[in-house]
């Protein structure tokens, strides 16, 4: 072997080390990219669920203030803060006392809108249970996606939806 044949394979040999360096270092980037974006993720849901607990406890403190009557309504402010000068007729119609259950229940614009959606509401379900008994349908749907027919009928029931029925039937009562 001629001294220049060495001196081309121990450069070879530089070279390739030097190759192996190069991937090995990049692999590493890689791995710490990886991990970094790992990390990153991991405190997006970190937040994402310290978001979502603080929603639910609001929520609870807005239930249990309603429930214990503690929302700042006119007739609150009036009787329990005391405030001087505290009109305490409803603010949107001005025609009875501001509560939280003229709010909820018995406000005139408030209410028609409110008691139809809950009326139908329970009847949808009712309606859906009464059909499923009667074998009127087979594929039970959650209450809040069951959209009743107008008239399911079979051989020995018929069942209607938001209709008025004339008969000439009584019906005791006991």
């Amino acid at each position: 072997m001629t001294p220049y044949e060495v001196t081309l394979m121990t450069s070879d040999l530089s070279v390739t080390v030097c190759l192996l360096k190069t991937v090995i270092i990049i692999i590493i980037i890689i791995i710490i990219i990886i991990i970094i974006i790992i990390i990153i993720i991991i405190i997006i849901i970190i937040i994402i669920i310290i978001i979502i607990i603080i929603i639910i406890i609001i929520i609870i403190i807005i239930i249990t203030a309603i429930q214990y009557q503690v929302i700042l309504t006119r007739i609150y402010k009036k009787h329990i803060l005391k405030q001087a000068n505290i009109d305490e007729l409803c603010r949107r119609r001005g025609k009875e006392s501001e509560t939280i259950q003229h709010i909820t229940a018995a406000s005139e614009q408030l209410a028609p809108a409110e008691y139809l959606m809950r009326h139908d509401g329970l009847a949808k379900i009712i309606h859906q249970k009464l059909a499923e008994a009667a074998k009127l349908i087979e594929d039970k749907s959650p209450y809040h996606k069951y959209t009743p027919a107008t008239v399911l009928e079979n051989d020995n029931f018929k069942l209607y939806w938001i209709h008025s029925i004339l008969t000439d039937k009584t019906v005791p009562f006991n």
